[in-house]
């Protein structure tokens, strides 16, 4: 049915040709053209049609549009888990991002600080060395106290390695008690614009000193 079918719709095609030419050359009248043409095109409509209608499908048309339409199907699915995968990668990307831009900032912030403190340190060490150096009594103050602190540690180490480290350690604390610092008494001076009070460090040199003296006769008995 389909073969005869083409083969009414190629003749109506040709003669559709032929009355053209036939009507541009005058031998056809154009009113009869016209009338043959939509003759000749509703014949061609209706077998078109007869065609479609008279047609049988298949089985294997069935499983060629059910494969078809399930390959459609798989496609348009695994382009939504593609598009939903390439969103959760990107919302990530963009809080690890957000994330880094935070640290970076902060330890710009805390760069920026400690620049800061230690641009202040310098100038506080700079002027507080220009007033001890001013003050000769200060100056062999701190000499004194810093070379008291370096013998203090020194005997730190030789007690800690003594047999006897346990009984030094209770003499060091009975002339901590006896020989301890008197608060209430203050020597204030002016360095760099502040008020210090120096009797706290006048008397832990005499308490180390006392100290001192103390663990080493301790140590030569």
């Amino acid at each position: 049915m389909r073969i005869v079918a083409k083969i009414l719709i190629a003749g109506c095609v040709i003669l559709f040709a032929v009355g053209a030419f036939a009507a541009w050359q005058g031998s056809l009248p154009a009113n009869t053209y016209i009338i043959i043409t939509g003759i000749i095109g509703s014949t061609a409509s209706v077998i078109g049609l007869v065609a479609l209608f008279t047609s049988k499908i298949s089985s294997t048309d069935v499983r060629e549009i059910d494969a078809e339409l399930f390959k459609n199907l798989a496609e348009t699915a695994q382009a939504v888990k593609d598009y939903e995968k390439k969103a959760i990668a990107g919302r990530e990307e963009i809080d690890r991002l957000a994330a880094e831009r935070a640290d970076i900032e902060l330890l710009v912030r805390q760069a920026s600080l400690k620049a800061f403190i230690e641009e202040r340190l310098r100038y506080t060490a700079i002027e507080l060395d220009r007033k001890v150096q001013s003050d000769e009594v200060l100056s062999n103050l701190l000499n004194d106290y810093d070379d008291l602190k370096f013998r203090l540690k020194a005997l730190d180490g030789v007690i800690e390695r003594s047999e006897r480290a346990d009984h030094l350690q209770s003499i060091l604390r009975d002339i901590e008690r006896n020989f301890g610092p008197t608060r209430s008494r203050k020597l204030i001076i002016a360095i760099a614009g502040q008020q210090v009070d120096l009797f706290p460090i006048l008397n832990e040199l005499g308490s180390f000193g006392r100290a001192y003296a103390n663990v080493l006769k301790s140590i030569m008995r």
